[in-house]
């Protein structure tokens, strides 16, 4: 997998946020994890895989009554109920780390009960970069301080096209973005100076989507208003 493009600004976590994790956790972070957390820290890759803060009660919180969905024995089940879990996919799968060196990174599939074990982060991220077909063009979008706008073009249950292909066609000569993700099929265009991007549904025509940081709010206001004001 090609190098991770990196949206809007990150919230890296140094040796402090680090050695506080491992503390809460009772346990030491897997080096490639810990150094994938240094470099971007939480956010998400390709919006398929979450990369969340770690949380030692999720997986006994919120599956302990119901493990009967996976095929584990008694000792995998001591070991996931004690498990550190680190995020998940979109298709529902659980990431989790185990207190277990010859089973570090353990996925609690959504719809297999069979678990899929990785000895290393890097090629948890590389199994999915394959199911996904990101391998080629995959990015990170960062979570902190981040907002999501949603603007409609559905209006008393008629979808509007024209008033869609309108706004489009004027974002695509009037603004300046800096990089493309799908083009062809949903794309989505990246503008670092609003941390985030705009994603148009151009399959649809039903909504354009904005996702920007807290502290570049009033560029991506502008970007807001351009659309509705040219739709």
């Amino acid at each position: 997998m090609k190098e991770l493009y990196i949206i809007g600004e990150p919230q890296p976590l140094d040796a402090d946020d680090i050695r506080e994790l491992e503390r809460e956790a009772g346990m030491e972070l897997p080096p490639d994890y810990a150094a994938f957390l240094r470099q971007y820290g939480y956010g998400n890759v390709n919006e398929l895989l979450l990369i969340d803060p770690p949380d030692t009660d999720f997986v006994e919180a919120n599956f302990g009554a119901h493990l009967e969905f996976w095929d584990l024995n008694a000792e995998q089940m001591l070991l996931v109920k004690d498990s550190l879990s680190i995020g998940s996919t979109v298709d529902g799968d659980i990431l989790t780390i185990w207190r277990d060196p010859e089973r570090s990174f353990v996925v609690l599939p959504r719809h297999s009960d069979h678990l899929l074990v990785y000895g290393n982060f890097q090629s948890l991220l590389a199994y999915y970069a394959d199911r996904y077909a990101f391998t080629d063009d995959p990015y990170f979008d960062t979570s902190y301080l981040f907002e999501m706008e949603y603007i409609s073009f559905v209006k008393d249950n008629e979808l509007q096209k024209d008033r869609f292909d309108k706004a489009y066609a004027a974002f695509l000569e009037k603004i300046p973005y800096d990089h493309i993700f799908n083009p062809g099929k949903q794309p989505k265009y990246v503008l670092q100076r609003i941390g985030g991007w705009v994603y148009f549904d151009v399959i649809g025509k039903s909504a354009v989507r904005i996702k920007y940081q807290q502290p570049f709010r009033e560029e991506a206001e502008k970007i807001m208003h351009f659309i509705r004001e040219t739709a």
